[in-house]
């Protein structure tokens, strides 16, 4: 354990750089008013024990703490096999298995959880949300990890492995003023979220609207005829199509990867990875002309519309299109561009609209789910005229750039959120001179 002798008025540290395990640099910077203090001075175990046999379903249980939220994640049904832990709302629950990776919240409510889990109640010294942020932040990980490199890990981090951690704790106005700007921030990104989601969930609505009505508003829907009686059935004015029949249809292969000249050229080679149910401009890997030829491969043009054959129900059905020429491996059909019948983007917006469709069939046939390229080439779609094309393509591209503006916003802010729990709770940003409310 760090050296406890390390916690002076001063904080002018004596320690021996010879002794790594002694050697905290996190701790050895902080500014003179910052306490150091072991997390038992500031944490408790408070919590009820309920034998398996007591409980009755009517508290909630935890189910997960997923490290990136550090909220608790409850069980859709309340029953256990096993004892339980129990606590009021306010108090710190850690996952003992995963302390170290993030696995902690603060309760809302009255809950239940595990014995692999512990309740803590916080000392009035410290804010609770400071400590909730701290014991997140890659400098209490680093503590852990140094902890653990000397006493071991057998596990689970219970109270008694981790009461004696020394931790810097600054003064409470200066804690509440950190957890005010972390929280503005997290805020933030969790309202960006709700954006995206929102967003994400418009889109679906308007690409039922878009390829069922095509762009029309709803007041001109009841002038719309169909051929026939049903919602799914082809607009009076659209003509129907089996892919084959629109488009050139093939695949590639991948070169021998024990034959290193056939790597590392100029020639994009698109795979799964590389999808993006978007516009694909690079790829992971590229080949060589030798490569190329070993495969007797094929370079689609721009604009060729690519489909996920394989790859688990992940990545089947999964979609792009080429930004750039490339070849493709032979987990990929390639669906080349027919500008007199067909958008390309168009039809990429509609394999997205029915990958659900292919998902289910996929799922439903095989233990390993895939698509062939017969099924795609059997599926149907129903075109409007070219214009009506481009006017559907343009709506949807205007609420993917507003999905992926709100996505670069909240990639921002998590990276400004990661800067600021790695800086403030290391006092390379300090907020004792900041004057306001909170």
């Amino acid at each position: 354990m760090i050296n406890k002798d390390i916690k002076n008025s001063s904080h002018s540290l004596e320690i021996n750089p010879s002794n790594d395990r002694n050697n905290n640099n996190t701790l050895n910077s902080l500014p003179k008013n910052w306490d150091i203090v072991e997390l038992g001075e500031v944490i408790k175990p408070d919590r009820i024990r309920i034998k398996k046999e007591a409980y009755k379903g009517d508290i909630p249980l935890v189910k997960k703490i997923p490290f990136d939220m550090g909220k608790v994640i409850l069980r859709e049904k309340n029953q256990t096999g096993t004892d339980l832990y129990a606590a009021n709302e306010n108090h710190l629950i850690t996952s003992k298995i995963n302390l170290h990776q993030g696995a902690i919240a603060i309760t809302k409510e009255f809950i239940a959880a595990t014995t692999h889990y512990e309740f803590y109640e916080v000392m009035k010294k410290a804010n609770i949300h400071f400590l909730w942020y701290y014991l997140r932040s890659p400098a209490f990980k680093k503590i852990f990890n140094q902890e653990i490199k000397y006493r071991g890990f057998k596990k689970e981090a219970n109270f008694k492995f981790i009461k004696n951690f020394l931790i810097p704790l600054p003064n409470k106005s200066e804690q509440e003023k950190i957890v005010f700007i972390l929280s503005m921030v997290q805020n933030n990104i969790e309202t960006t979220e709700l954006i995206i989601q929102a967003v994400e969930s418009l889109k679906k609505s308007l690409m039922m609207h878009l390829f069922t009505y095509g762009p029309v508003s709803l007041k001109k829907i009841r002038n719309i005829k169909f051929k026939e009686n049903k919602i799914k059935s082809i607009n009076e004015d659209w003509q129907k199509y089996k892919i084959k029949e629109i488009a050139e249809i093939g695949s590639g292969n991948t070169p021998s990867r024990k034959k290193k000249e056939f790597y590392g050229g100029n020639i994009p080679w698109v795979k799964t990875l590389d999808l993006n149910e978007n516009v694909v401009l690079t790829t992971q890997e590229k080949i060589t002309d030798m490569g190329l030829k070993s495969i007797r491969g094929k370079i689609w043009p721009k604009n060729t519309v690519m489909i996920a054959m394989y790859g688990g129900a992940g990545t089947v059905g999964k979609s792009g299109i080429l930004g750039i020429p490339a070849a493709t491996n032979q987990a990929l059909c390639c669906i080349s561009p027919n500008p007199d019948k067909f958008d390309s983007l168009y039809l990429l917006y509609y394999l997205i609209f029915i990958r659900s469709t292919w998902m289910r069939h996929a799922i439903g046939t095989r233990k390993d789910p895939n698509i062939s390229k017969g099924i795609i080439e059997k599926t149907e779609i129903s075109l409007p005229e070219i214009s009506k094309q481009k006017e559907t393509v343009k709506i949807l591209r205007i609420i993917d750039q507003k999905i992926e503006s709100e996505k670069n916003k909240k990639k921002a802010l998590e990276d400004l959120f990661k800067s600021l729990l790695k800086d403030l709770m290391t006092s390379k940003i300090r907020t004792n001179n900041l004057n306001f409310d909170i």
